[in-house]
């Protein structure tokens, strides 16, 4: 079905003497959407990521909604850039897809774009007006962010309506050379590395929001629920980890991604600090083991870092292993 086609979808279940209404909404991707509309979307949106994501919150608030800047302060909004740590100050952003949606029907969602290899998309469509959504992204020195933009039409042009920003690539690789990886790793039986990609996929990089998903989202879901995951990732963390006659209390693990290598990033639970030192040295002991029982990290990570955390939360100790060259300092 071709994007710009008129679709329908059900409220309501189908039944014998049962009436079905329907939403109805037609949608345009890209070069489907005539050039000067498409250029007036993708202005607005490339000035609201600039000044929300620069030096100008209360700029990008006046941009936004009458309807949203009555549930949201420009303090709240200023709040939720600042939390992000301010990574794209000064970056440069640019358009990645825009997609028109023209809606006849109440409020749902509209699947837009190619829907083979799925390359399609899901948004969120408010009821009987025409809106956008518009991808941007911008890079950092070590990540891809990525802005998912709804717009809706007010005061004869278009005002921002909901926000979304995360990180959709690490080290130089976006979500697809990412699932790439992952696949091989589970094709090749290196269940934990490719347990490690999917679940940064999932947590993280394939995240726009509420009002946008990806339709990568589903495939990646649908591997990762397949994926056996190995012995040492079973149940809930905290896990207990025997590895070279020792047992570790592994919290949290993550995906990062620095000069242009993943690492993985492990968090040790500590029943008691007793300082910086002591905190390295059990970082070397860990990572030591880790290196022997699982050898074959170094397909995918260039690097892992433990982090001795405190047993109140309020911070730690990291030691980090570059593969091939050993302990940084």
């Amino acid at each position: 079905m071709p994007p710009q086609a008129q679709r329908s979808a059900p409220s309501q279940d189908a039944s014998p003497g049962i009436h079905v209404s329907f939403q109805q909404y037609r949608c345009k991707s890209d070069e489907e959407i005539p050039a000067p509309e498409r250029d007036a979307i993708e202005v607005v949106a490339l000035s609201f990521a600039t000044k929300a994501l620069g030096s100008d919150v209360k700029g990008a608030y006046a941009m936004m909604t009458a309807e949203t800047r009555a549930a949201l302060t420009a303090e709240t909004l200023a709040a939720a850039v600042q939390s992000t740590g301010l990574p794209l100050l000064g970056s440069t952003f640019k358009v990645d897809h825009t997609y028109l949606v023209e809606s006849n029907g109440s409020a749902g969602r509209a699947i837009c774009g190619l829907l083979r290899d799925n390359q399609w998309v899901s948004v969120a469509m408010g009821s009987g007006h025409r809106q956008a959504h518009v991808l941007v992204s911008a890079q950092t020195k070590n990540n891809e962010w990525q802005l998912s933009i709804w717009l809706w039409p007010e005061e004869a042009g278009w005002k921002v309506h909901h926000c979304h920003a995360g990180v959709s690539g690490m080290a130089g690789l976006g979500v697809g050379p990412i699932l790439d990886l992952a696949r091989r790793e589970r094709r090749e039986g290196h269940a934990f590395n490719a347990l490690m990609l999917y679940s940064a996929l999932r947590t993280g990089l394939l995240d726009r929001g509420p009002a946008f998903q990806l339709g990568l989202a589903q495939a990646v879901d649908a591997d990762y629920r397949a994926l056996e995951p190995p012995p040492e990732m079973r149940g809930e963390p905290p896990y207990a980890w025997k590895m070279d006659g020792a047992t570790y209390s592994v919290g949290h693990i993550s995906v990062t991604g620095v000069a242009k290598q993943l690492g993985l990033v492990f968090e040790l639970s500590q029943k008691e600090w007793i300082g910086e030192a002591a905190a390295d040295s059990f970082n070397h002991q860990f990572l030591t083991a880790f290196v022997s029982t699982h050898p074959d990290y170094v397909r995918v990570f260039g690097f892992v870092l433990a982090r001795s955390m405190k047993p109140d939360g309020s911070g730690g100790f990291g030691t980090v292993y570059q593969a091939g060259k050993g302990f940084t300092h």
